[in-house]
Parts: C-alpha cells; sequence; structure tokens
C-alpha cells in the first residue's frame, strides 16, 4: 500500500511483465529447463503391459490435415484407430510392426499427442516412449533403426536456447525383444546425450 491507501500497482507490472517475457523467450527458443523421463532412472514401462494405450483428446484435430492421416492396412492397425489414434506413418520389420499414431494432426500437419506402438502379428507388444510426444519437442522421436530382435531409437534433446526446429543433442535409447509365444519389449540401454 502507498501513503493514499491505495496498492502500487508498478512493482507488480513489472514482475508480471518480466514473467511474461520469460514464457515467451521459452516459446520463442526451444523448451523449458523441465525434467524429461530421459533424465530419471531407466525402468520398462512395457513389462506386463497387456493393452493398447488411448490418445490424448485434449488435442484438437485440423481437419485441413486429414489426408496426413493413413488408413489402416492391417488388422492391428485397426484397433489401434479403433481407439481413437490417428495413423500418420508405420513400417513393417518382419514379425514386428511399429506404428506412429497421433491424438491429432495439428497445426502445420505435425502429429501431436503422438506415441510409437509397436505391435507382433498384429497384437501389441508396447510403446517406444511411457509418455506422449509432441512433434518438435523435447524428448520426441526423430527415427528409429529396428531388426527382427532389437529396436534402436533417437530421440530430441533440446536445451533452452535451441530454436524448435533445431535440437542441439539426441539419446539413444535400445529395447530387446525377449523370446517368448509373443516377445516382450524390453529397454536395454539408456545412453547419456550426445551432439550430432
Amino acid at each position: 500500500m502507498n501513503c493514499t491507501g491505495q496498492t502500487d500497482l508498478r512493482v507488480t507490472g513489472v514482475i508480471s511483465s518480466s514473467l511474461l517475457a520469460l514464457a515467451l523467450s521459452f516459446l520463442a527458443l526451444g523448451q523449458p529447463p523441465s525434467k524429461s523421463w530421459l533424465d530419471r532412472p531407466a525402468y520398462d514401462w512395457n513389462r506386463g503391459l497387456s493393452s493398447l494405450p488411448y490418445p490424448d483428446k485434449s488435442y484438437e484435430h485440423d481437419v485441413k490435415c486429414n489426408s496426413f492421416a493413413k488408413r489402416p492396412t492391417t488388422r492391428g492397425e485397426s484397433l489401434i484407430v479403433a481407439r481413437g489414434w490417428k495413423i500418420f506413418e508405420s513400417e513393417t520389420i518382419g514379425r514386428m510392426r511399429l506404428v506412429t499414431a497421433a491424438s491429432a494432426i495439428t497445426y502445420q500437419c505435425r502429429a501431436m499427442g503422438y506415441q510409437v506402438i509397436v505391435l507382433w502379428d498384429d497384437q501389441f507388444l508396447g510403446t517406444l516412449s511411457p509418455i506422449l510426444m509432441d512433434s518438435r519437442a523435447d524428448s520426441s522421436i526423430a527415427k528409429w533403426d529396428a531388426s527382427d530382435v532389437s529396436v534402436s531409437v533417437r530421440f530430441v534433446r533440446f536445451s533452452a536456447e535451441d530454436p524448435n526446429c533445431c535440437p542441439s543433442r539426441f539419446q539413444i535409447v535400445k529395447f530387446e525383444l525377449v523370446d517368448g509365444a509373443k516377445p516382450q519389449l524390453l529397454l536395454r540401454n539408456k545412453a547419456q546425450p550426445r551432439g550430432e
């Protein structure tokens, strides 16, 4: 309060302006320095996982991007679509199929709230991330290399100084398909982030 009994809003305005500038700087650059699951101890989220995950319905799909949502071509993909996902892309390696499934395809036709779902003979095997991902965000998948016994996944890692287009580091996570009537997709190695 000032001497007239009125609240002095000048300092509050300066603080609010500073917070707004800080928030805008995070948007203009890469990501805020939050803790990623990739920075925590490794764990096997796929162990014992038995049912397809659901998409996040809070994302708003852009109907102008409908052509980017692919039609299912296998029984396993049809089950994914029936769960509410939009198929963005897929790849088959032997009996394994990796399906990038998005909660929505939004601004600039990017996959948002997406997951890479792994199928084996059209049965759900697991996912390549324990959480949903957004295109061009920290801890999203840049690419993968797969064989009939393993999957190596490259995740993008942004620093607070990186522009949204260009992460400065990547992090490799390796999965192994453990033998069985229906294999398990288990995390086997999580490397430290590194630059190109």
